[in-house]
């Protein structure tokens, strides 16, 4: 790879900041259509170039950019190593990517079943604990419900949200079609925008340093609208 040649951009990717056991602070990637393996976590200055890695900067531009921002010299071999991680992760928008996408969408449409029971507890104690959920809220019925806006939050911090709007759904009873959205969705297909993350200066973060290890140790009232 050539310092004056287009570094591949990053894909849309959810990022954690999370404080390591020995006090300093990396950033959790995670991929929510899951075609990356697992998640990864990269430091201040690996952010830093994360943020540069949109389809239009080079090795250079980003050597520059680190350079004013930092005063520190980042070495072209060690943002090609960034790269080459993030690449064999599935994080870039780089033919690695697209072949893992088209081999997941593959074995999707040839499953038989497509409920993902990895992700899951046994489907009788699935069942009993969102039952409880959705019963913990006494909800006023909407006459020919088309859909439904929650927020998407764990269960323990979910709970009255879903309770409010869920409960709604299973009250009128089952539809012809069931079309579920989320924000990762959305702009992994082009519609919308997710929010800008603050990146951190690395000169105040522990200086320069690739950091990329698996991640471990790191982040683990609603009202319904009709629509």
């Amino acid at each position: 790879m050539t310092v004056d040649r287009n570094l591949p951009a990053l894909r849309a990717i959810q990022l954690t900041p999370f404080e390591h056991v020995d006090g300093r602070l990396f950033f959790e990637l995670r991929d929510m259509l899951q075609i990356a393996p697992r998640p990864i976590a990269v430091s201040g200055a690996a952010c830093f170039v994360l943020a540069h890695l949109d389809g239009q900067h080079t090795i250079a531009d980003v050597q520059r950019a680190f350079r004013e921002q930092t005063g520190q010299h980042l070495p072209a071999d060690e943002i090609e190593h960034l790269v080459a991680i993030l690449d064999s992760h599935c994080f870039l928008d780089t033919p690695r990517f697209a072949d893992a996408l088209a081999a997941q969408a593959e074995a999707y449409q040839a499953a038989a079943c497509r409920d993902n029971r990895d992700r899951w507890p046994a489907a009788d104690e699935l069942r009993a604990a969102i039952d409880a959920m959705l019963c913990a809220t006494e909800v006023e019925p909407i006459p020919h419900l088309r859909g439904i806006i929650a927020p998407h939050l764990d269960y323990r911090r979910g709970a009255p949200c879903y309770a409010a709007a869920y409960a709604l759904l299973r009250n009128a009873g089952p539809a012809d079609r069931y079309c579920h959205l989320r924000g990762q969705s959305l702009r992994a297909i082009g519609v919308g925008g997710g929010d800008q993350e603050g990146l951190p200066n690395p000169a105040r973060t522990g200086g320069y340093g690739s950091g990329f290890h698996p991640a471990s140790g790191g982040p683990t009232g609603c009202r319904p609208v009709p629509v």
